[in-house]
């Protein structure tokens, strides 16, 4: 199967609805639902920076008819099947359906999250601390859920991909960012600007919620 086909739903399982973004144990995720043999069925993905999952990590099953009704055996329902987690149970789960549909949306969303921590980034990168606040956006984005950072750094920005290649490749010379690909990481010498960074950029965020921008008016 090439990854633009449509994996197949077993049988007895039928797409729901979703993908949508929820708050799961207050952390943002999508999820997508199924009807399984007359059960409710959620498969999430949750979006855990720095950790984030390599795919969907979350699945919720309930019965969809009432309790005395799913016990007894209802039309559609075969209590044999549920009598504790069964093969069969397990092999009704679509994971590879809810993976292929979750994909975009999890990307999205994680991207979308990372940008609103380090916006607004620097145009001109000067310090230290602005070599640090762009190299943390990196390490966010390239071990996360962007397989492009660049890309990402220069649709935010406006500034072209070459620049922050060269930008990110002086950040390595100061010994600020260590690693590349997936294995990029802040060197431990400079843990401490790290952290006054994010502490920095946590608060302005925090203002920005406390301060919204005021709504347009209706004559404008």
């Amino acid at each position: 199967m090439t990854e633009s086909e449509e994996p197949n739903l077993p049988g007895g399982v039928e797409f729901h609805s979703g993908p949508r973004e929820v708050t799961v144990r207050g952390l943002p995720a999508v999820e997508i639902e199924y009807r399984m043999h007359g059960l409710g069925l959620k498969i999430g993905w949750t979006v855990s920076p720095p950790n984030y999952f390599k795919a969907p990590d979350r699945v919720e099953i309930s019965p969809e008819e009432p309790l005395s009704e799913f016990l007894l055996g209802g039309p559609d329902i075969k209590p044999e099947m549920y009598n504790g987690v069964t093969k069969p149970l397990l092999r009704s789960i679509p994971m590879a359906h809810a993976r292929q549909h979750l994909r975009a949306p999890y990307e999205q969303l994680s991207v979308r999250l990372v940008q609103e921590r380090f916006l607004p980034i620097p145009i001109r990168i000067e310090t230290d601390a602005e070599y640090m606040h762009v190299a943390c956006a990196y390490v966010e984005l390239v071990t996360g859920p962007s397989a492009e950072p660049i890309r990402r750094l220069n649709e935010w920005t406006g500034v072209k991909a070459p620049t922050w290649s060269a930008r990110l490749q002086r950040a390595r010379a100061k010994g600020i960012l260590v690693g590349r690909g997936r294995h990029a990481h802040i060197s431990p010498d400079f843990k401490d600007l790290e952290r006054d960074v994010r502490a920095r950029l946590s608060d302005g965020a925090a203002r920005a919620s406390d301060n919204p921008p005021p709504a347009d008016s209706p004559n404008n």
